[in-house]
């Protein structure tokens, strides 16, 4: 019985998040939530994470997995999709199975900078591979 006590008032210390591989969330700067629920008001499941200097929220609109980052200040860095790697431009597929023969894309992502700039970045093996819009290679970094 005493086991059984401990561990219903060990249960509300415990973090459990589904899909979000046991992640504990932080407290963001006010402005950086403010301007997060100004910029996504119909998101759900929000969890924050301190990404170097910026503020990384992780969260579902519409049944899609999006991150974004945001300053102390609330200015939004960007924001990240999960994309199918057949949604990639096809220059973009070209040049990874040219540079990079034998890979597989683990994962594609589609960023979208403040000023409405998109990039794409691609993880392959333990690199991720960033391109501008029309799929021209921008710059390679370690994961």
């Amino acid at each position: 019985m005493k086991y059984l006590i401990v561990a219903v008032m060990a249960l509300p210390a415990c973090q459990v998040v589904i899909g979000q591989e046991n992640v504990k969330s932080i407290t963001p700067p006010s402005a950086a939530a403010r301007a997060f629920a100004k910029d996504f008001p119909a998101s759900s499941k929000a969890i924050w994470e301190k990404e170097g200097t910026a503020f990384e929220v992780n969260f579902y609109q519409k049944e899609i997995k999006i991150s974004a980052e945001y300053t102390e200040k609330g200015e939004l860095l960007e924001t990240e999709v999960l994309i199918k790697n057949s949604d990639l431009p096809a220059s973009v597929r070209e040049y990874i199975s040219k540079q990079h023969p034998g890979s597989s894309i683990k994962r594609a992502e589609k960023l979208t900078l403040p000023d409405k700039q998109i990039n794409y970045e691609v993880k392959v093996g333990q690199k991720e591979l960033v391109f501008d819009e029309g799929g021209k290679f921008l710059k390679e970094e370690k994961d």
